[in-house]
């Protein structure tokens, strides 16, 4: 789903469907659901995808301090190598051209997701969300953090 209103933090009422590409499995209401704002994408060619596991980038020099970034576990000394939240949405990164353009997209800090709709995680990702995977009754692997 793109992101297609004049609003900052746009979220869709429809994260209780399976077919909705992040979909909470559980407990919408338990769930902590915040706005990040995005620094520009690591690859300028991709775009924020629903689903993408983050993390905020915390260099002390550089504009792109504070911003939340794609997670990478193989980056030492930005912070992109610590997940802290999943990207709700999907988020068309041609307008995040610096970090002043940074823009406010829905985050996940809480809750229970599908495992197959994280896009970037790995093991030291669930780790770093303090996320167990179990296994509901219909065999969906979900990720409760």
């Amino acid at each position: 789903m793109s992101r297609t209103t004049g609003f900052d933090a746009f979220t869709s009422g429809q994260i209780f469907r399976k077919d909705f590409k992040v979909v909470l499995a559980i407990k919408r209401e338990l769930a902590v659901i915040l706005p990040v704002r995005l620094a520009p994408h690591r690859d300028v060619s991709q775009d924020y995808q629903a689903g993408e596991v983050l993390a905020q980038y915390n260099s002390s020099a550089g504009a792109l301090n504070g911003l939340f970034v794609n997670y990478l576990q193989t980056d030492s000394g930005s912070g992109r190598n610590t997940a802290t939240c999943i990207l709700m949405i999907d988020v068309i990164d041609q307008a995040l051209t610096s970090a002043a353009s940074g823009e406010l997209a829905p985050a996940i800090f809480g809750g229970i997701v599908y495992q197959n709709s994280l896009v970037g995680s790995d093991a030291n990702a669930l780790s770093n969300l303090g996320a167990k995977v179990i296994t509901d009754a219909t065999g969906f692997s979900l990720v409760k953090f």
